[in-house]
């Protein structure tokens, strides 16, 4: 589980505490949080999506903390040569143009299957549940984890029959510094080429538009990626990664009648070899930043830019 950086004020005290960091809590990603002890008795839960620590030794000191416990993957891009997608489809895949730092609510492009086989379509991160009141429930539901997928009513109908293939060359990560987040971007050691995260996808319509004639006009098409455990390469950034499906198993992933068992055991961490990562600009962190400038490792960028 990545640090909690404490960064608020204990009472009384005139001085930031922006070196408290607490390991080993138990604690679950975004809506999942709810309370969690550390080994010094420090107690944290959430309230109004602000997480508050109490001291349980004394029980007299409060504090303010934000924490690190950010969705993984939380952003990625994909580039724009798609000649293994077009392989795949048995049809050239032209005009998709390169996104270097795709943010959740922002459209993707996915392959699915359909009746006629796989086919490229554009689909928002952030998946929303068939049975959402509001669209808002996504902003929760960018990553799915691997292990409880089928145990989630969010994700479970969607992991038997809507899986999909989210199209990268790369996602990034974020490590707390004294001051802020350090970006990293983790690409695939080979070079430039596509990877494919293992996603799932669901169809979603306004309740107010459920009983409309025009209410199939209005849904909207989201996705999710799916996490596993990180492997050793990456760990240090963070304890999840994307599920990377090998070249070989895009078939089976997509086609609902592969048996669960089979499709379970795919969800592995990819090979220590096959990612490298390295630091990149914090310009990262603004979604409004789609620059070749995010891909470029850090001491070569041309800070004046």
């Amino acid at each position: 589980m990545p640090p909690l950086v404490v960064v608020g004020k204990l009472p009384g005290d005139q001085h930031e505490h922006r070196d408290g960091i607490f390991r080993g809590l138990e604690v679950g990603i975004g809506s999942e949080i709810v309370r969690c002890i550390s080994e010094s008795g420090f107690e944290l839960f959430q309230q109004g999506g602000i997480f508050i620590g109490v001291n349980t030794m004394s029980g007299l000191d409060m504090l303010l903390i934000y924490c690190s416990i950010d969705h993984m993957c939380g952003r990625f891009s994909h580039g724009e040569n798609m000649a293994e997608i077009s392989d795949f489809l048995k049809r050239q895949v032209r005009g998709l143009r390169a996104r270097y730092n795709i943010a959740p609510r922002q459209v993707a492009p996915v392959v699915i299957q359909t009746g006629t086989g796989p086919e490229l379509h554009h689909f928002r991160w952030g998946l929303i549940p068939s049975w959402a009141k509001g669209e808002q429930a996504g902003d929760k539901m960018i990553n799915a984890r691997s292990e409880t997928v089928l145990e989630k009513p969010s994700f479970r109908n969607a992991f038997k029959l809507r899986r999909c293939l989210v199209i990268a060359d790369g996602w990034y990560e974020w490590t707390p510094l004294l001051r802020g987040k350090q970006p990293w971007r983790i690409c695939p050691t080979r070079g430039k080429g596509v990877v494919c995260f293992a996603g799932l996808h669901e169809s979603w319509t306004p309740p107010e538009m459920n009983n409309s004639v025009e209410g199939s006009g209005h849904s909207r098409q989201t996705f999710t990626i799916l996490t596993t455990e990180a492997n050793e390469t990456l760990r240090h950034l963070h304890e999840r990664m994307p599920v990377v499906l090998h070249r070989s198993c895009w078939a089976e992933w997509l086609n609902p009648r592969t048996p669960l068992e089979r499709v379970q055991s795919l969800l592995l961490p990819a090979d220590e070899a096959d990612f490298r990562a390295y630091r990149v600009t914090p310009q990262v962190g603004r979604v409004d930043f789609d620059n070749p400038l995010a891909h470029l490792p850090l001491p070569e960028l041309d800070l004046g830019i």
